[in-house]
């Protein structure tokens, strides 16, 4: 339909995001953290990842990290690229 945008996953959004970033010096570092998320978002379309749904994997990350800035780093960058992906 004219208008409507598709609801795109998870997947679909890092697979979208890895290859448009593909000459990104950070990559690496993406990948690392997109990896941590998928067991957490995978199955997910973008609509059905919200506030509620991040901070709930916040403090399982901030439970499990190391150190202070990693704990929140990642999960924020890759929240905020996959809500890009979300509006397009």
């Amino acid at each position: 339909m004219i208008g409507v945008k598709p609801r795109r996953t998870w997947k679909e959004a890092v697979v979208r995001y890895l290859a448009e970033t593909a000459d990104k010096t950070t990559q690496v570092t993406d990948k690392m953290h997109l990896r941590w998320l998928d067991p957490y978002l995978n199955g997910l379309t973008l609509d059905e990842i919200n506030r509620d749904l991040l901070d709930r994997i916040k403090a399982k990350r901030m439970a499990n990290s190391s150190g202070p800035c990693s704990k929140k780093r990642g999960l924020w960058i890759e929240a905020g690229n996959m809500n890009h992906w979300k509006h397009r």
